[in-house]
């Protein structure tokens, strides 16, 4: 992460809010998987609809989300945002986002101004750079290791795991970030 978002993520009356978008059906993310010799393994997939998820995870690891069974547009995402700006912020917040096309709409531009007035401040990452995003990590972990192929079964027991891992997200689930080493000695 950027030094100086490290920095501001340590002051007191300060937070870093990372977040972004996904969406999960019913076609799973299978990485690799083994079978014994001379056995043949289906996971049956099938067409679905998408649930989508806004999720804002903060420098601490406490994660915020709103799903929808609608396709995410900058709608959707200032009510999520007014949402978390009502309940969640209680100090000066740095909301990290990335360049979507939604997150720059002028509705979504008409927004922000508001919640600069609560204490929210916007800032956009560099283009093409999902690698400084922490949420983005979320996600991957959730496609790749926490959702199991009986989660996929139907639409019913993918929104259960979901909303078993978004609960239980701090607890049994976690992620380790790396913590970069900040110095006042930058060269």
């Amino acid at each position: 992460m950027l030094a100086w978002l490290q920095i501001a993520a340590q002051q007191p009356k300060f937070q870093v809010v990372f977040a972004d978008q996904s969406g999960f059906s019913l076609t799973p993310s299978v990485p690799y998987g083994w079978q014994a010799k001379g056995e043949r393994v289906a996971l049956p997939t099938a067409r679905s609809q998408r649930e989508s998820v806004f999720g804002l995870l903060t420098h601490h690891n406490q994660l915020a989300t709103y799903c929808t069974d609608q396709k995410i547009n900058s709608a959707f995402l200032i009510e999520s945002i007014d949402k978390f700006v009502e309940n969640q912020i209680d100090k000066v917040t740095l909301l990290i986002l990335d360049n979507a096309p939604i997150h720059r709409s002028n509705a979504f531009k008409a927004a922000a101004q508001r919640w600069e007035a609560k204490g929210l401040l916007l800032w956009y990452l560099p283009t093409y750079s999902p690698h400084l995003n922490r949420i983005e990590r979320l996600w991957l972990r959730m496609k790749y290791s926490w959702l199991k192929a009986a989660d996929y079964v139907n639409r019913q027991t993918l929104q259960e795991a979901l909303k078993r891992i978004f609960d239980q997200f701090g607890s049994r689930y976690t992620i380790q970030f790396k913590q970069e080493e900040v110095s006042s000695n930058s060269t």
